[in-house]
């Protein structure tokens, strides 16, 4: 199973054609949407991943080598606002790995999320959010199991303009424990001029170590990126995301241990439009 998760709250806003706050960018983490007010968010991205693998056979010796690969994906995301600063949120993925399997390329499993915003003072929002990915088929890349995530994050605005973010989630993966993650993240935003900043970082880590093959013991994102607003109602942003992933496995009956270490390039396009 292969779970890289990417996510990334944060990026623009200009002041040329309206006047706007960091709050009134759907880029800020700060950002919440009016009662049946309207996002989308489509992404563009272009990975480049290199893999180094080992594996120690009990008795036998070692074995180690690396090779390259890359990764187009493009995804859809429409978010709804509703009355007591809730939102709901559809999302779907393609993405093609350059190889004719539908176990790696192909549409991924919709997901469907739920965002409930609490405004405890003007400059402190905590954030209750919840979704799940479905499993929708018997084979094939939509074959992988039911994903539930639920988090809760705390957005804070400072008198300088910089908004800072700090979240904690957990996935549970349906059937299989092992592959179950919890994910830390923190980030920050600030609009200069016309443009804004921002970084993100996240840990996610397995709940076992030395577990069943596939799965994952913790991934590492670095990211940042640059926007502004294009017009009233579209914002627009370039990423670039560093992501580490490390994985080993024992199987049990044999001892034989099994790493790999993926690094991965991800270049960024990403266009917001308010409705």
């Amino acid at each position: 199973m292969k779970k890289i998760l990417t996510f990334l709250l944060i990026s623009s806003a200009s002041i040329h054609c309206c006047m706007s706050f960091a709050d009134d960018s759907p880029e800020s983490p700060a950002f919440v949407l009016k009662p049946y007010q309207g996002l989308s968010v489509t992404n563009l991205e272009y990975s480049k991943i290199k893999a180094d693998f080992s594996s120690d056979f009990f008795g036998v010796g070692r074995a180690e080598g690396s090779f390259k690969y890359y990764r187009t994906s493009v995804s859809e995301a429409l978010r709804f606002g509703l009355p007591s600063d809730l939102e709901i949120r559809v999302a779907q993925k393609y993405q093609n790995y350059g190889v004719r399997s539908d176990d790696f390329s192909g549409f991924l499993n919709p997901t469907f999320g739920l965002r409930k915003t609490f405004r405890v003072t003007p400059d402190i929002n905590i954030n209750l959010i919840g979704s799940i990915t479905p499993k929708t088929a018997d084979h094939g890349i939509r074959a992988n199991p039911t994903l539930y995530d639920l988090g809760v994050e705390g957005v804070l605005k400072t008198p300088s303009g910089l908004i800072t973010v700090l979240g904690l989630g957990r996935e549970i993966v349906n059937s299989y424990s092992s592959f179950n993650t919890t994910l830390v993240y923190a980030g920050a935003y600030k609009e200069v001029g016309d443009y804004s900043l921002s970084i993100l970082g996240s840990i996610r880590a397995s709940d076992h170590s030395h577990n069943y093959l596939g799965s994952v013991d913790s991934i590492q994102t670095v990211s940042a990126a640059i926007g502004r607003q294009v017009t009233s109602n579209v914002w627009a942003q370039l990423i670039y995301r560093y992501v580490n992933q490390d994985s080993d496995a024992v199987v049990y009956s044999n001892g034989d241990v099994h790493n790999l270490t993926t690094k991965e390039n991800q270049m960024a396009a990403t266009l917001r439009v308010l409705f």
